[in-house]
């Protein structure tokens, strides 16, 4: 007897919701009740994604686009998650013409409303990522989304988004940031100050183009206790931090060779 398949609709999406996208769509073979419910799962998850060349990403991109055009032709408009987790063969592929579009990607789940936005790139191959300080650019609606809940980044380079008057993420409860580049440590400072609910706060291998702090973001960041933050790690990072900040954290795991805490 099938017992899932006597549940409601929102039931069977809010389970398809909790695997992948592509396993999601493979329950379309089931029956015809479960042909179109993949459509209706408020969730975005690319995981395990590996490319090796350029190939592989024009099948990628065609792949995402294709998910989304079904999506919106079913009716569904909404992305309460959107996660995408890429591994290249070569670094190079990440910064190619044909790189999957991520921008386009992030843009979309945006105007969606996304809540929770975890977007992982790496290399497979052993090498330095890290030489030249060279990371994909971040795509700049990150920072013009008000709704995000949970925000986690790795590999990429936070270039110009700070150039304008940054509104901050008023319900970014968790913020997670593995080897990520900022432009000017200052940036930094002010994307903390912007998150006044923050809860979690995961800080590992997090560098600056330049590390001279403007007395003006000093002021900006000694002034936001960050009251709510229960839970921090900070590791691998050249950069400061106030107590004021942490005084109210239940677990911390940090650095102290490359973390300074000043006592304000």
């Amino acid at each position: 007897m099938d017992r899932i398949g006597t549940f409601p609709d929102e039931i069977l999406t809010h389970i398809l919701s909790f695997v992948p996208t592509t396993q999601a769509i493979a329950t379309s073979i089931l029956s015809k009740r479960w042909i179109h419910l993949w459509r209706h799962v408020p969730l975005l998850h690319f995981s395990d994604t590996r490319l090796k060349n350029l190939a592989d990403n024009y099948r990628f991109n065609e792949f995402v686009y294709k998910i989304i055009l079904s999506r919106e032709a079913a009716g569904n408009h909404s992305i309460n998650g959107f996660f995408l987790d890429i591994e290249y063969f070569y670094p190079k592929l990440a910064f190619c013409p044909s790189n999957p579009n991520i921008t386009n990607w992030v843009d979309y789940a945006v105007e969606c409303n996304v809540q929770h936005l975890d977007l992982y790139l790496d290399v497979l191959r052993n090498v330095d990522k890290h030489r030249n300080r060279k990371f994909p650019k971040l795509p700049f609606s990150v920072f013009n989304c008000r709704t995000l809940v949970s925000l986690k980044l790795h590999w990429f380079h936070v270039k110009e988004c700070f150039s304008f008057d940054f509104v901050g993420f008023p319900s970014l409860k968790v913020l997670h940031l593995k080897e990520i580049y900022f432009d000017e440590y200052e940036e930094f400072i002010l994307l903390l100050a912007g998150c006044p609910v923050l809860e979690d706060l995961d800080v590992f291998d997090v560098n600056f183009g330049g590390l001279e702090t403007l007395l003006e973001f000093d002021n900006v960041f000694k002034s936001s206790s960050l009251s709510n933050l229960t839970t921090a790690y900070i590791r691998g990072c050249c950069c400061d931090f106030w107590l004021k900040a942490l005084s109210n954290l239940k677990f911390l795991n940090i650095d102290f060779l490359k973390v300074c805490l000043i006592f304000i």
